[in-house]
């Protein structure tokens, strides 16, 4: 019988709701968002008391495996020393349906951001409150995002570097410096002009995040086969970036 995102979503509600280290349970991404379709994986994620994080990951893994062979379980390394990130996939389910474990240490003590409709976690269960929201300290947003505007002007600046392994005839160097000197501090500008509170996400869900006109000139910019295609959209980025920096500095930096 095939094994549907509701019933995995239930089974591990079931397992963990009454399991004493575990304080809240909630779901991210598309089932949060309103955009669920045939493609969306489950984003889960588990705020745990200190100490039992490992254990809470090794009950889920065996929820998992109770309801059917698991094919994948992969423990992505995760840079903040409060999150664990466990990616499962059972093997008779679509090769769509990821289950996204994020396991969270109480004491990390996050708040999501009120007013960001791209953060609105669906409750599973709150034993302690958890889940809290706190308001946008627009001082420090405006400051922060000014000082990021200095970077962004100064990675761009060294889009030189293209043009040089252009002129050399190197495509795989001109491609690397084309991402990192025009193309993602680009992205970056335009979300700080659109989506500023998730300025960092980059590409992650960006066709839905930018104006439709924005969308098709991002993508235009990133279709590219050849040294003349990297040259050519130069000039169009370049405009691009001086339009966005004009309105950004005259919202944040004035």
């Amino acid at each position: 019988m095939k094994i549907e995102r509701e019933q995995i979503i239930q089974a591990i509600t079931k397992g963990l709701e009454n399991n004493p280290a575990v304080f809240a349970l909630w779901l991210e991404g598309a089932d949060s968002n309103d955009i669920l379709d045939e493609y969306s994986d489950i984003d889960i994620v588990a705020d745990v008391k200190d100490g039992d994080e490992e254990t809470i990951l090794r009950k889920v893994g065996e929820i998992l495996k109770n309801m059917g062979e698991l094919d994948l379980e992969y423990l992505n390394p995760q840079p903040h020393p409060k999150l664990r990130y466990k990616v499962f996939h059972l093997k008779d389910t679509t090769g769509f349906l990821l289950i996204d474990v994020c396991i969270q240490s109480h004491s990390r003590n996050f708040e999501f951001t009120e007013g960001n409709k791209y953060e609105s976690p669906k409750v599973l269960f709150d034993k302690m409150g958890v889940i809290k929201f706190s308001k946008i300290d627009e001082g420090k947003l405006k400051k922060e995002i000014c000082e990021s505007l200095t970077n962004l002007e100064n990675t761009f600046f060294q889009r030189s570097k293209i043009k040089k392994y252009i002129l050399r005839k190197k495509y795989l160097e001109a491609f690397a410096y084309y991402n990192k000197n025009v193309l993602e501090p680009l992205v970056e500008l335009l979300r700080i002009c659109h989506t500023p509170i998730i300025r960092e996400y980059h590409l992650v869900h960006i066709s839905d995040h930018l104006p439709k006109d924005k969308v098709a000139q991002v993508e235009k910019l990133y279709r590219i086969t050849s040294l003349d295609d990297i040259a050519q959209n130069l000039e169009q980025a370049e405009n691009m970036f001086a339009e966005a920096m004009k309105e950004a500095k005259e919202r944040y930096c004035s």
